[in-house]
This record gives C-alpha cells, sequence and structure tokens, in this order.
C-alpha cells in the first residue's frame, strides 16, 4: 500500500536487465508500485580517463550505497531507508582472513547507519532513518521466506559473487569465492534448486564437477573453512 523507491548503485552494463527483470516479478507477485532509482557510477581519474587497475578496497562504497539512499530518501519525502541484509551480513564477520581493515565493507553495519541516519538528517534538515528489517534473520531464514512468497524466480535471477564479472569472458559467478558459498549454503537452506551450470565452478554439484575444479581457485573456500 505503499510506493517502494529501491535504490542501486550500478557499475556493469548488464545489470539495467537483471534489474527490470526482478522488479517486473515483483510487481507481477504484488501487484505492487515501484519506482527504482539506478545510479551509474564509475570511478574517473582527475584528468577524466578510467582507472586502469581494479580498486581494492572497500574504502567508499559503504558511503556511496548510502549516500544514494539518504538522496532518494530527501528528494521523495521518505523518513526511512530500509537495507535489505541479514543478521549475519550486516555485522559483516570477516568470510577471510584477510578481510579486514578497508578490505571489509561495513556497508549495513548498525553502527554505521546510526552515523549514516544523523548525517543524512543533518543535511536533509529532518529525520531520515536508515533500518535493518532482517537484522534477526540469516540469509538462509530469509532465502525461505522469499521461497514461500512464491519468488524462487527471483532469488535465482540474484548474483552474489564477489568477483563477477571480473576475470570471466561471459557474465557467471565464479561459485568458489566466500560470497559464492555463502550465497548457496542460504539457497540450499531456504529450499531453492538451482540448475547446473549456473556457476563457472560447482561445488555444491556432482562430486565429478566438484573435483575437477583447479586447486588454486580453491584458495578461499580453504581460507573459510
Amino acid at each position: 500500500d505503499r510506493v517502494v523507491i529501491p535504490v542501486t548503485v550500478r557499475h556493469q552494463p548488464g545489470q539495467n536487465a537483471l534489474i527490470d527483470g526482478q522488479y517486473h516479478l515483483l510487481r507481477n507477485r504484488f501487484q505492487a508500485t515501484i519506482e527504482p532509482l539506478v545510479i551509474k557510477a564509475a570511478r574517473i581519474r582527475r584528468d577524466g580517463s578510467r582507472w586502469s587497475k581494479e580498486e581494492r578496497s572497500q574504502r567508499g562504497r559503504s558511503f556511496l550505497f548510502g549516500a544514494a539512499g539518504a538522496v532518494a530518501a530527501s528528494m521523495s519525502g521518505a523518513s526511512e531507508v530500509d537495507v535489505f541484509e541479514s543478521g549475519v551480513g550486516a555485522i559483516n564477520v570477516p568470510l577471510l582472513a584477510g578481510m579486514v581493515g578497508s578490505r571489509a565493507t561495513r556497508g549495513c553495519h548498525p553502527e554505521f547507519l546510526r552515523l549514516m541516519s544523523g548525517l543524512a538528517s543533518l543535511v536533509a534538515g529532518r529525520e531520515i532513518t536508515y533500518l535493518l528489517p532482517f537484522l534477526d534473520r540469516t540469509k538462509g531464514e530469509m532465502v525461505q521466506a522469499v521461497n514461500e512468497a512464491g519468488l524462487a524466480d527471483l532469488a535465482r535471477s540474484t548474483i552474489s559473487c564477489a568477483r563477477f564479472p571480473i576475470g570471466f569472458k561471459r557474465y557467471q559467478p565464479c561459485g568458489v569465492c566466500p560470497a559464492c558459498v555463502f550465497r548457496r549454503q542460504a539457497m540450499i537452506t531456504g529450499g531453492i534448486e538451482e540448475s547446473q551450470g549456473a556457476y563457472t565452478d560447482d561445488l555444491f554439484g556432482p562430486s565429478e564437477r566438484a573435483n575437477a575444479v583447479k586447486p588454486e581457485r580453491l584458495i578461499d573456500r580453504k581460507s573459510v573453512v
């Protein structure tokens, strides 16, 4: 019974079609009024050229996403920004030994969102609060709720890969990074099956496929374990 403004900061050309398809599923399922705001982002040098090397830290990511939500709330008159992250994801427990400091995003951490609420309210001249409606749920429980709502296809269309699509010729999740492993565990827990071939490397499929993964590709998985 309310207008929903989903905010997405995109940096890949294939994201537009993916996002449109997801909102189409939601509109049809709930007859919802969804007005998406998609913001294109890119890192530009002072001379106007693009960076040639990947930025490996997460220094500005959290603030960029939070600021985009604040702008949407400020211009639409909304007083709340919902951040749809699980409790584990919000606390941001490191999935790898090296995911500390600037290499770990705290974009959904309750303390960061408290600070962003204060900044957004100050700039807007009125109260804007960031909320974590699923702070008490795991990712598996969130996936289960999506499945029970009849939106399994929506879940399958999402991507959680930390490497996507860097280093690959096609837009396909790697299947071995911590984000992919975390996602697949959640999908299994939530009761949503994924097709074979959905990932470049399949650690959860037939044993022959899992055993065929090159050892150097399993460094992240060993760190997770």
